[in-house]
């Protein structure tokens, strides 16, 4: 890992270069460095892989559904993050790692929480919500994407991150 007087040949700060360390032989970056009793907040080379596969598979999917269904990222009017990932996530920090398209404006992308379960209330609490519920289903079109060379080739693309702001 990179020693503070090494900070300069990486383009890092004193401050950025003594937050790397390892643990179990694996790179690793204090968010918040361990003080005291008080436990840190680390970020591990496994983490950062782990978000590019998800970014990748979540942008490959939106590539491919957007073509198949002949409109531009642009044209999506709302964006729903649900689950336990999209729950937490910042439709401005979807948008700064390239999770989402960066034609699709902020104000469009909502984090809804456990959606799942609130639709599965909403089905059993109220006839309408049960008969809409059914009418979309009827409109849904099921898209396999494993195995498609499209999906394959534009997750490959989408696991990198976005260039900085500078450049």
């Amino acid at each position: 890992m990179a020693k503070p007087e090494e900070a300069e040949a990486f383009s890092l700060s004193a401050g950025a270069a003594a937050a790397l360390h390892t643990n179990d032989g694996m790179p690793s970056a204090w968010l918040v460095a361990p003080e005291g009793r008080r436990a840190g907040i680390e970020i591990t080379q496994r983490d950062v892989r782990e978000v590019q596969l998800a970014k990748g598979a979540v942008g490959a999917g939106i590539r491919v559904l957007l073509r198949k269904a002949g409109i531009a990222a642009s044209q999506v009017e709302r964006v729903c993050l649900a689950g336990g990932f999209g729950s937490f996530l910042r439709p401005s920090s979807a948008l700064a790692i390239g999770l989402l398209p960066p034609e699709i404006p902020a104000d469009r992308i909502k984090s809804v929480g456990n959606a799942a379960l609130a639709g599965a209330r909403l089905y059993l609490h109220s006839q309408d919500e049960r008969h809409s519920a059914e009418e979309i289903c009827g409109r849904i079109e099921y898209v396999e994407l494993a195995g498609r060379r499209d999906f394959e080739r534009a997750f490959a693309e989408e696991m990198l991150f976005p260039a900085g702001r500078d450049g």
